[in-house]
């Protein structure tokens, strides 16, 4: 979106506030009995319909018994750090042979020394919050001695909270005996190059010798999307795994644990990157807070200790975290990387198994279904899941291997309440297919290729399918252009094959929407075949101003009547902050043991100078009960960015001025424009969140329906007004 200029909300007279249980989203298609499931309001209906989540049986080849084994799998097994107890926040993992292992890098039962490098890209979590430099007071509060040397390099940031630290050059750092001094300067430049990070490690390594190496990368992640590191000085540029394992590589060290306290980097890929260079990875697959980790004991701990047992110091800094966090909303896990070959040739052979099985139609709809409703991470923008969970959604041959290797090799993990995480993402292309080709090009950088014929053949069907209705719409959506042709890429094949059923939505004319006199309401019918393509549905909604629409965004309000259709749950209010209704896009629900999360975005200029998305969350309890609060904001990101850390908190005088999307009547994008009065923030936790009455305003309603090949369908517009 584009900076704002243009108010347009003079059709809203009176703004009336609703209460805050009226927004209760219900999950239509996007979660699990595990993970992602529907609130209370799932009835029978829903399930005969086959739109909820089908974990149970696959559709095409009867049980599919590898959840069973996950759950098992899952409890953990025995401490594999004999003189540490830990257990309290986090689960170990079990023991598979070692047989054709190489040995470790470190001997660590005869370290004496360590290195820890801290490669610090301070970013916006430090100019804006100081969250870097609490991280370094947090470790220069170890009071680490000479056992354990702690090694800084620190930049990227325009602006720091220690005075000591220069944001106009790349200073080096040394922590110990509860001090830090300055030992050296890189000079300017940016800390985001592979030249950069080699330069660092080398040095470190040559300046401060020792038995044993750490090394931890500090500041935004992407996962295997999007890379490592974001420098405020040089926006531009950004750490590939193909730099970072190459930046390793070209300082010749050999590392005990190579760790990232970043968003999302607990992949797969990147495992299989540092598997030459490493015993360890200690890394995330869920976006961090910006806080990052609590150091301070374990670094203490280590340096009483240097010849600690990897498994003990990665699972006390687990352990640290998971306290830290109440082990609310945060994923952190210990890799053993010698495992990792196995486990990606496992992971390879699966994928052969699977390129074969969604040869047909009912063994493609089982693997979407699957992707659809595995455990995913930073809302789905860097297309990772888990990969236990995704695994026991199948029935392709392949998979129990593959589960015993990896809860092998994940040798501790914090207890998510993040049910579905197991220690380990992977990168499956399913939302974005028009990113897959730079993807692609990067795994190939690595000789990460294992599972490409699989990607490449089943995008290729989605790629290959109807292409939903889009071209049918009326021009008062505005999604009247085609979808993306990715018929010239270089994996596309093509899979229109007449096994596929693509045109199982039928005809534009099947998508009605219908009032309903006796549910004073807008239905929607449709075959059980049909609501068994699908994966997502979403209410979208614009608002007519007088001179054209303003896109108020989507939401899930909708539930199912005794007869078996769709009802839409949309009474002309919508999300407001402080009263004022505001665009808001929701996320799919998420259900953790007896509390469900309802969540999404709201766009709007934060102190008319930063584009921005405020993150909105209803927590409902058992009993029903719904608490609302505005989680703090991000910077506007595209899908595919290195993702940010944590939130920001909105700050007494911030002033925020909400923002929308704007059509012309004709279905022209016009612009985004302002939206409503600027609102000045108190407190973060002073701003409400709950629902506005749009009064007379007219709204134009309709239903976006995505089916199991990503294909988007568009029910007809329905224009309601509440004069």
């Amino acid at each position: 979106m584009k900076k704002k200029h243009k108010s347009i909300l003079p059709v809203i007279l009176i703004i009336v506030l609703v209460c805050v249980g009226g927004i209760f989203l219900v999950g239509l298609l996007s979660g699990s009995d595990e993970t992602e499931n529907k609130t209370g309001n799932e009835t029978e209906n829903e399930t005969e319909k086959g739109i909820s989540d089908d974990t149970e049986t696959g559709s095409g080849s009867g049980s599919v018994p590898l959840k069973d084994m996950v759950a098992e799998l899952s409890k953990g097994g025995k401490s594999l750090a004999p003189d540490y107890e830990g257990g309290e926040y986090g689960i170990w993992g079990t023991e598979s042979s070692v047989q054709g292992l190489r040995d470790y890098y470190t001997d660590t039962q005869k370290a004496g020394s360590v290195t820890w490098m801290v490669y610090m890209v301070g970013a916006d979590l430090e100019s804006k919050s100081g969250a870097a430099t609490a991280d370094l007071h947090e470790m220069i509060d170890s009071g680490n001695g000479d056992s354990l040397k702690i090694v800084v390099q620190t930049g990227g940031a325009s602006s720091w909270d220690d005075s000591r630290i220069s944001a106009d050059t790349r200073g080096r750092w040394l922590i110990e005996n509860h001090d830090m001094q300055s030992v050296g300067d890189a000079g300017q430049g940016s800390m985001c190059t592979r030249q950069a990070l080699a330069d660092f490690i080398t040095w470190a390594k040559e300046t401060y010798p020792s038995d044993r190496y750490v090394l931890e990368l500090w500041d935004h992640g992407g996962g295997t999307m999007g890379g490592f590191g974001c420098d405020e000085n040089y926006p531009e540029d950004t750490l590939t795994l193909a730099d970072l394992s190459g930046a390793v590589a070209d300082s010749g060290i050999k590392l005990d644990i190579m760790s990232f306290d970043a968003c999302l980097m607990g992949t797969l890929e990147t495992a299989y990157a540092f598997e030459p260079y490493a015993d360890y990875l200690l890394a995330s697959e869920e976006t961090e807070p910006g806080e990052g980790w609590a150091y301070t004991d374990t670094m203490a701990a280590l340096s009483e200790k240097p010849s600690m047992p990897t498994t003990e110091l990665g699972a006390r800094m687990i352990d640290a975290y998971g306290a830290f966090y109440g082990n609310d909303d945060v994923t952190l896990s210990l890799m053993d990387l010698r495992e990792i070959p196995n486990l990606y040739n496992a992971y390879t052979s699966y994928a052969q198994n699977a390129k074969d099985y969604i040869a047909s139609d009912a063994g493609f709809k089982e693997v979407s279904k699957a992707r659809e409703n595995s455990r995913s991470y930073a809302d789905g923008g860097d297309e990772q899941i888990d990969l236990a969970d995704y695994i026991s959604r199948t029935s392709v041959n392949g998979g129990e291997d593959l589960l015993k290797m990896l809860f092998s090799a994940v040798k501790y993990r914090n207890d998510s309440d993040l049910s579905g995480s197991y220690g380990i993402a992977v990168y499956f292309p399913y939302e974005q297919p028009e990113m897959y080709q730079d993807v692609r090009e990067g795994l190939k950088s690595i000789k990460c290729t294992g599972a490409e014929p699989f990607y490449d053949d089943f995008l290729s069907v989605m790629a290959s399918g109807s292409g939903g209705n889009t071209d049918t719409l009326t021009q008062l959506t505005g999604y009247n252009e085609s979808s993306d042709d990715l018929s010239g890429a270089d994996w596309y094949s093509d899979n229109s094959q007449e096994s596929y059923s693509y045109d199982t939505l039928g005809s534009d004319e099947d998508l009605k929407l219908d009032y309903d006199d006796k549910e004073q309401a807008y239905t929607l019918s449709l075959s059980d075949d049909v609501w068994d393509q699908l994966a997502d549905i979403q209410l979208q909604v614009y608002l007519d101003d007088g001179e054209g629409y303003i896109d108020l965004g989507s939401d899930q309000m909708a539930d199912f009547t005794d007869s078996g259709a769709l009802k839409v749950d949309f009474d002309n209010t919508w999300t407001a902050i402080n009263g004022q209704p505001v665009a808001f896009y929701a996320f799919a629900p998420e259900t953790r043991g007896d509390t469900t999360i309802f969540s999404g975005t709201v766009p709007a200029m934060l102190n008319d100078s930063e584009e921005i998305d405020v993150y909105l969350q209803w927590v409902q309890d058992e009993s029903g009960n719904t608490t609302a609060s505005v989680l703090g904001y991000l910077p506007y990101q595209e899908d595919g960015d290195v993702l940010a850390k944590g939130y920001f908190e909105l700050r007494n005088g911030d002033v925020l001025q909400p923002i929308c999307d704007y059509y012309t009547y004709d279905g022209n994008f016009d612009s985004s424009y302002t939206f409503g009065d600027a609102i000045t923030v108190d407190s973060q936790d002073a701003l409400t969140v709950d629902t506005a009455d749009l009064n007379d305003a007219k709204s134009c309603i309709w239903l976006k329906l995505t089916d199991l090949y990503q294909q988007d369908w568009y029910t007809e517009q329905v224009e309601i007004s509440y004069k």
